[in-house]
């Protein structure tokens, strides 16, 4: 196994047949690359921005089939995962991906941890 593959595994789980890893990529979308380009498939586990909806809308979806109101600007990351995934995608390196994620609270003035309805969620 791939020394970059190790150190951002936190959890893995195996059987004869698939093997599934958990990481924690924190804001290093792009030092990802080496690591993600090794997997045939990818859950990416995020907050999502989406037009129209209340705060703690769970979506689910296919990368490739994003829902209309999802809107890819605004985040915590200097470089975002959706860029990292397109430079992925146009060296043909990007696994099959989807998307796990919950539409966030703006918190003004800053506060550390969850709110109820994104605990909720």
């Amino acid at each position: 196994m791939d020394d970059d593959k190790k150190e951002c595994v936190a959890y893995r789980f195996s059987q004869p047949e698939h093997q599934i890893d958990l990481m924690d990529g924190g804001t290093l979308a792009l030092s990802l690359i080496p690591t993600l380009t090794q997997y045939d498939h990818l859950i990416v586990i995020d907050t999502v921005n989406a037009s129209g909806v209340d705060v703690s809308e769970v979506y689910f979806f296919d990368f490739d089939k994003a829902p209309p109101e999802i809107d890819w600007q605004g985040s915590a990351y200097e470089v975002e995962m959706l860029q990292t995934l397109i430079m992925m995608e146009l060296v043909g390196d990007r696994p099959k991906t989807f998307v796990l994620g919950v539409t966030p609270t703006v918190l003004e003035p800053m506060h550390l941890g969850l709110t109820p309805k994104i605990y909720a969620a």
